[in-house]
């Protein structure tokens, strides 16, 4: 919240407001090839605005990012340390933070889909007894009412324990729940699973600084644009837009198993297919094109749009 406070940025609540040309270099995300929750947050966001739709607010939120953490957990430490003032996180890591005293906040967008942690005894588990008494006191009264505990800040999973839960402790099962109407296809999402992460990579983590400058550009244009009555401007800018947020993967191959089942998880040791390794290669050539087209297109019009803007004011100092 200091870091909000020094850089005039008010607090963002939905998805769609962390495109705002303010949050430039503000935000941190980690990619969702190196955290499940991260993939989460990307494919709930592709699932509630679509896959065309979906895209095009993550390529423009991406716009705004400082940094691609190597890992989840350093989202939260980048905005407890100030490294940058907003980062894309799993609830938990930034409620706890918060209870801890941190200068911090959180915040659930209206399309959060709420997704159960997993504990479960290994078949060959040498302690299975233990294993079971502490399965058992998870799911007690007791054992839920310690997820609690600020420094854990977990969401119970048995209703009646919410009976018991703070003054304004999320509760996913209240009358006014965070998960209503919120679609989220579990099948779906296994499906493309690493194609979703595959795309991120190409399209997002591995491009930032470009997407940066291409969305500034984009944005600056816009800006000027609103102070002109220019229709060929305002159609080459909408065109520079347009570039920006095409994906290369259509809606319909994404739900394609023939297709989705082309890309696997890329791992230290593994061979990654040739066919998915090609069609990487494809993309990042797309992609590059159209930012640079996009760029290209943004700057030119931002330059006529001063010079116009120049002439009909010659006082204007610039």
């Amino acid at each position: 919240t200091r870091y909000m406070a020094r850089h005039s940025l008010r607090s963002p609540n939905e998805w769609s407001d962390l495109t705002d040309p303010a949050y430039h270099q503000h935000l941190g995300i980690t990619a969702p090839s190196r955290s499940g929750t991260t993939h989460l947050m990307v494919e709930g966001i592709l699932q509630n605005h679509g896959w065309k739709n979906g895209w095009a607010l993550l390529m423009e939120i991406a716009g705004n990012l400082a940094t691609v953490t190597a890992r989840s957990f350093s989202v939260v430490e980048g905005v407890n340390s100030g490294r940058f003032g907003i980062g894309l996180g799993i609830d938990f890591l930034g409620l706890s933070s918060k209870a801890s005293g941190l200068p911090v906040d959180f915040a659930y967008s209206a399309t959060t889909p709420f997704v159960p942690a997993n504990v479960a005894i290994l078949k060959n588990a040498q302690n299975r007894e233990l294993a079971e008494t502490f399965i058992k006191f998870l799911l007690s009264g007791p054992g839920q009412r310690v997820l609690f505990e600020p420094e854990i800040h977990r969401l119970p999973v048995v209703r009646e324990a919410y009976e018991s839960a703070p003054v304004g402790y999320p509760n996913p099962f209240g009358a006014n729940s965070l998960v209503r109407g919120v679609a989220f296809d579990s099948r779906r999402s296994r499906l493309r699973y690493h194609l979703v992460n595959a795309m991120f990579d190409t399209l997002i983590t591995f491009r930032v600084r470009k997407l940066n400058r291409v969305w500034a550009a984009i944005h600056r244009a816009e800006a000027l644009l609103r102070d002109a009555n220019n229709p060929d401007a305002a159609a080459a800018i909408a065109r520079a837009r347009q570039l920006a947020v095409t994906v290369p993967v259509s809606a319909e191959d994404s739900t394609d198993a023939a297709f989705t089942s082309i890309f696997i998880r890329k791992q230290r040791g593994r061979s990654v297919p040739a066919r998915q390794l090609d069609m990487e290669k494809n993309w990042d050539e797309t992609v590059t094109q159209n930012l640079l087209e996009a760029l290209r297109i943004a700057e030119a019009q931002a330059r006529a749009l001063e010079t116009a803007d120049g002439a009909s004011n010659p006082g204007a100092v610039r």
